[in-house]
């Protein structure tokens, strides 16, 4: 299995993104390759899905990502509660773990599909059914995500960026890297022998 070790930088964003969560509030981590963002992103969002109310969807974004991708996704993990309002089933929230927001495509005009239909569903909170051409309401429906600066498009639609709370995860110090490997081979080495 896998497993966190706690620092004090991992606590210390972890506190935060569980608060805002708790209030419903879209949250972003930033950094390099390699810092920890995808698990502790994941290992909260996972947390959450534990919950009673609560149900997660992770979606790994990369260059092949669009609009029809993300939007098929979403209609999969909701259901129909009444008229043109669609939810997450058993009136619980849902979690969207969006890895690596800067990864789907620039087209010609500038613009991520992927990212403006996710910045239309949290601006009005709809989405257009591609068939009937009808307005579909989503509620409690809620996002978290990770962006590498370093890879993919290195920027995304600031009208997008604005619904997040935005926080840049440090690259772990020495004495964290110390502890980290320390614990994972202590780990590894007391399930060799028990085996």
């Amino acid at each position: 299995g896998s497993f966190i070790v706690p620092t004090l930088d991992t606590v210390r964003i972890g506190y935060l993104v569980d608060l805002l969560v708790s209030r419903r509030r879209p949250v972003m981590l930033v950094g390099n390759s390699g810092v920890g963002k995808t698990m502790l992103l994941q290992d909260r969002v996972d947390s959450y899905a534990l919950n009673d109310d609560s149900k997660s969807l992770t979606v790994n974004l990369h260059h092949l990502t669009d609009s029809k991708n993300i939007q098929t996704l979403l209609e999969q993990s909701v259901e129909r509660k009444a008229g043109r309002v669609y939810g997450p089933p058993l009136a619980k929230r849902l979690v969207v773990f969006l890895d690596n927001v800067n990864m789907p495509y620039v087209d010609e005009a500038g613009t991520q599909s992927a990212l403006a239909l996710l910045r239309q569903m949290m601006d009005y909170g709809i989405l257009h059914d591609r068939t009937k051409l009808s307005v579909k309401e989503i509620h409690d429906v809620q996002f978290v995500a990770t962006m590498n600066p370093n890879l993919g498009s290195r920027r995304i639609d600031p009208r997008f960026a604005w619904h997040f709370a935005t926080f840049a995860v440090p690259l772990p110090a020495k004495r964290d890297l110390q502890n980290i490997y320390t614990t994972i081979l202590t780990n590894r080495f007391q399930v060799a022998d028990v085996e």
